[in-house]
């Protein structure tokens, strides 16, 4: 749940921040603050949310690029319907994507990703 909240954090904020600090679009500053994210969650979810996964960082990383990356493009396609042809405003939008992915991609880590050890972590 912390890293959720961080990770909010960061996409509500750096959104926020590269939007109406530097005036970038909101599409391109949502798009950089996903990549952010994206390395962020990874090493917080391997070295403290899911600490007790054995499976090798290697395995743990290919696995977690191929899912989180289809989780971003979906977050980033929802944020674009939303705000670019619905006319949502921006933050809204960025909160109606991710919460959109909230408890599919924490059950795909959980379960997939990292692996806690006893349940075939090292296949």
């Amino acid at each position: 749940m912390v890293l959720t909240l961080l990770s909010m954090c960061l996409n509500f904020g750096g959104t926020f921040f590269l939007h109406e600090f530097l005036h970038l679009d909101p599409r391109f500053s949502f798009a950089l603050v996903l990549a952010i994210a994206y390395v962020m969650n990874f090493l917080l979810a391997r070295f403290w949310v899911f600490s007790s996964a054995q499976m090798t960082i290697g395995k743990q990383l290919t696995r977690f690029l191929a899912t989180s990356l289809c989780f971003r493009i979906g977050e980033y396609l929802t944020f674009t319907l939303l705000y670019t042809y619905l006319g949502l405003w921006y933050l809204l939008a960025v909160f109606i994507s991710l919460c959109s992915f909230y408890a599919v991609k924490f059950l795909t880590y959980r379960f997939f990703v990292f692996k806690p050890h006893g349940r075939g972590a090292h296949g």
